[in-house]
């Protein structure tokens, strides 16, 4: 699908438009299989929306941002937004938000915390692997993501993580799922290059 027409072209960051795209397609997909298999729990739980551990989890991410990202990453990455950065951020929020809120109804729902982690590294290297290869079969103008996906997909592993413990404090899988959007979203805008 990404071949024909990227949802997300528009926001030209080189070669990872099509990455944002790819997230964007699969978050839809699997949120919308998550609550298709799960509509009587999703029914019952009556998931709503709480203000006060959106903006926890929205405090969350700003802590991470500042004190992680500006603060002690600055010194080797750029993590400031500057200029056309600051509009392509909600943008890649929006567009990360279904993906990890379906990654907060399948995987946090499963028994064990093993089998837990087993499944979330194995969504993470499914994404590599899917990513990997509609890059070098599909759009090999996005071939530069070859060298760089397996950080991602190493920032996607410790982003679970993180957000395993906003989870474990506010119980609420939206703020989890809006505190790995913000996050990311910060990330993508900063780190990668506008053409």
């Amino acid at each position: 699908m990404l071949k024909m027409r990227n949802p997300f072209g528009w926001i030209r960051l080189f070669a990872t438009d099509y990455l944002i795209g790819f997230l964007f397609l699969t978050g839809l997909f699997l949120a919308g299989a998550a609550l298709f298999e799960r509509s009587s729990t999703v029914t019952a739980r009556r998931y709503s929306l709480n203000g006060k551990a959106l903006v926890m989890a929205a405090t969350a991410a700003l802590y991470v941002i500042v004190i992680l990202g500006l603060l002690v990453t600055s010194h080797v990455l750029h993590m400031s937004l500057s200029g056309s950065r600051w509009w392509r951020f909600p943008a890649i929020v929006a567009a990360g938000f279904p993906f990890f809120a379906s990654d907060e109804w399948i995987i946090r729902t499963l028994g064990s915390r093993w089998r837990r982690l087993g499944v979330a590294l194995l969504t993470r290297g499914l994404l590599l692997a899917s990513v990997l290869t509609g890059v070098l079969i599909l759009n090999r103008e996005s071939a530069f993501l070859v060298l760089i996906v397996p950080l991602i997909t190493l920032f996607w592993i410790g982003l679970w993580f993180a957000g395993g413990l906003v989870h474990k404090t506010l119980r609420d899988p939206f703020a989890t799922a809006l505190f790995s959007a913000l996050v990311q979203g910060w990330a993508f805008a900063a780190w990668f290059v506008i053409f």
